[in-house]
């Protein structure tokens, strides 16, 4: 890999989370990274530090493949958890998204999952209806908090991801932060495709890397230590219940 100055890189994703290796498939050579999403200037320029730095990784970590009996680098596919409106909504505070036409050789589709705020709602709508003494439309109410509406999603998310990994390719997976919805999509995949992390051994060290090491907000997504109730979200809930949804 080119020398890149390091400390001029990390300024070109949100909080210094700049893509790194979570998992690689043995099979295909195709790898799962995670970051935040790229900063970019007032005037919507990417950060050229970030594009060097991604071009950097795609080159050296992505399987060679054969197209039209051409051998080419296999393209970098970067999955934003976000839609794609929210995804511009951020450049209003500096961050964004990856375009094909600044990240060469590189394909973005963007997710739509649910935001910790339609999470936190969705999950008191479930409570309400768990509680509710009302049986009579108990399974129209409990379809109407879309909680296993945004499971599914999370598991279709991830059986992309994984998919694409295991057909060769280098996925870059990335939120706004990088410490929530990406934590459970990249954790998702690692148990999916992966034995080992459905051990007990391995499910601990799962969650010790990808959660806690990453900085997933525990005490302010469970209230503990945060007041504020706009930083509750029981994002790590939520992950829990699409392994019970698995097995």
């Amino acid at each position: 890999m080119q020398n890149f100055n390091l400390e001029r890189t990390h300024i070109g994703r949100f909080f210094s989370r700049f893509p790194v290796a979570s998992w690689r498939c043995k099979s295909s050579g195709g790898v799962l990274l995670r970051s935040a999403q790229p900063t970019i200037s007032w005037l919507g320029i990417a950060n050229d530090s970030d594009v060097k730095y991604v071009e950097a990784i795609t080159s050296t970590i992505s399987p060679i493949i054969e197209e039209n009996g051409e051998k080419k680098v296999n393209k970098l596919l970067i999955l934003d958890m976000r839609s794609y409106t929210a995804a511009w909504a951020n450049r209003a505070k500096g961050g964004g998204f990856e375009g094909s036409d600044t990240y060469a050789n590189s394909e973005i589709d963007f997710m739509s999952l649910p935001n910790i705020h339609n999470v936190r709602y969705s999950f008191s709508q479930l409570r309400n209806v768990i509680h509710s003494l009302d049986d009579t439309n108990y399974y129209q109410n409990l379809n109407a908090t879309q909680w296993f509406q945004y499971l599914g999603l999370l598991l279709k998310t991830a059986i992309r991801c994984i998919e694409a990994v295991y057909a060769g390719k280098t996925v870059l997976v990335h939120c706004s932060d990088g410490w929530d919805r990406t934590a459970q999509i990249i954790s998702l995949c690692k148990i999916m495709a992966d034995p080992y992390y459905r051990t007990f051994d391995g499910f601990k060290y799962l969650v010790q890397r990808e959660w806690i090491d990453f900085g997933h907000k525990f005490a302010d997504r469970n209230g503990v230590l945060n007041e504020d109730p706009n930083e509750r979200s029981p994002i790590f809930l939520q992950w829990l219940d699409c392994i019970l949804g698995m097995y």
